[in-house]
């Protein structure tokens, strides 16, 4: 932790003697705790603390504040919207400012869970400004790059499908680690990903239709794949590429 607050410390230092300091606002947000480390059990005899902090030097003598409006990820950006335009502006999308009068979204519901509920309400807009594709029955193709092409939309390795009835596109997940969360769920998920093998240019897959059935294989490349090729053409690899892909 405290390795972590020097490095910090010193990357900070270094921004306030570069030439044109004096017109930077600078903001230092706080996150989750820290990545998964051999500190976590030692972290998590801690009470977590869901609490925003932000260090923001605007180069005047001014006193450290505690702001006690409820308020969400959503409202940071708009947090520092409003410290950089002197309070006047105070919305950034579904955030608003935590400097009072303003009030965020959350402040308006009796408990966050309320909140989420309205935002699983809007999810079907919010996933039309992605523009995804709908389904994959059309299927999918992987080129030598590693870039997905689902019906012209084209997404880069590794991404997650969440899959509904019929093939049908429900959420499309374009992130790191995300295998041991999909592999406890009971949702039917295709990865694609480049492969933990030395050999270089090998993409795999794995899809799980629940926690008890899952399937993976190797990945043609430049080829149009449906999901049933996947299935069909995994009944006779399952063995050799299951052994490949934990190795």
């Amino acid at each position: 932790m405290h390795c972590s607050d020097r490095i910090v410390g010193n990357f900070v230092s270094k921004l306030r003697a570069q030439p044109g300091f004096e017109r930077t606002l600078l903001v230092i947000g706080s996150d989750h705790k820290v990545m998964k480390n051999s500190a976590d059990i030692f972290l998590d005899s801690f009470i977590q603390r869901n609490l925003s902090l932000f260090i923001i030097d605007d180069h005047n003598s001014h006193q450290g504040s505690v702001i006690s409006n409820p308020g969400t990820s959503f409202d940071i950006g708009a947090t520092i919207l409003s410290y950089l335009t002197g309070v006047r502006f105070v919305e950034l999308g579904l955030g608003r400012s935590l400097i009072p009068p303003s009030k965020s979204l959350l402040s308006k519901h009796k408990n966050l869970d309320s909140f989420a509920k309205q935002l699983d309400g809007w999810r079907p807009s919010f996933l039309q400004f992605w523009r995804f594709p709908d389904s994959l029955t059309g299927g999918f193709s992987v080129n030598d790059q590693g870039i997905v092409n689902v019906e012209g939309s084209f997404f880069a390795l590794p991404v997650a499908f969440e899959l509904g009835s019929g093939a049908k596109i429900e959420n499309i997940i374009l992130i790191d680690f995300f295998q041991s969360e999909f592999q406890r769920s009971n949702k039917t998920v295709l990865l694609i990903y480049k492969c933990p093998l030395i050999q270089s240019g090998l993409y795999c897959f794995i899809l799980i239709k629940d926690i008890k059935e899952r399937v993976s294989g190797l990945i043609t490349l430049n080829k149009l794949i449906f999901l049933q090729d996947l299935e069909e053409s995994v009944k006779e690899a399952i063995p050799e590429t299951e052994q490949q892909i934990r190795s």
